[in-house]
């Protein structure tokens, strides 16, 4: 018997990203164990919206709090991850429809592109602090 992680990611998020690489750095041992995962962009800032939540660097807490998090994670993981300084005025009002509907369509008709992508998206956001909301963005990533 197969077991399925469906795993359901928005790449505005860094601990999305390392949930993500987590997952693909084990998938080897995960298929030995009979366990198939499958990688399923969605549109986290809908999810916050419906129930009311907010981003975590929008929460004075857990902004505080946030960038030594990061910090850590991406030291243990082996990321070049940094908080981006445009996150809260840019990337968290533009979102990531477009960005989440691209890669939607890629798992659905060109899941060979869909790690390689996402990645890319990523970087752009925590490692080159790009913006990723607009058309030529997309066209500007490389995969």
């Amino acid at each position: 018997m197969t077991t399925i992680i469906d795993f359901y990611f928005d790449v505005i998020s860094p601990y999305a990203w390392f949930g993500f690489e987590g997952l693909l750095r084990y998938e080897e041992k995960l298929k030995e164990q009979n366990v198939k995962i499958h990688l399923k962009p969605y549109l986290l800032g809908a999810v916050l919206k419906a129930s009311g939540n907010r981003p975590p660097i929008l929460l004075p807490a857990k902004a505080q709090y946030m960038p030594n998090d990061l910090k850590m994670l991406s030291k243990y993981w082996g990321f070049n991850l940094s908080l981006n300084p445009n996150f809260a005025t840019e990337i968290i009002p533009n979102g990531t429809i477009l960005p989440q509907r691209f890669l939607t369509a890629l798992e659905q008709n060109g899941p060979e592109y869909l790690i390689p992508a996402a990645r890319e998206f990523w970087k752009r956001i925590w490692e080159t602090h790009q913006t990723i909301h607009e058309e030529t963005d997309l066209k500007e990533a490389r995969f």
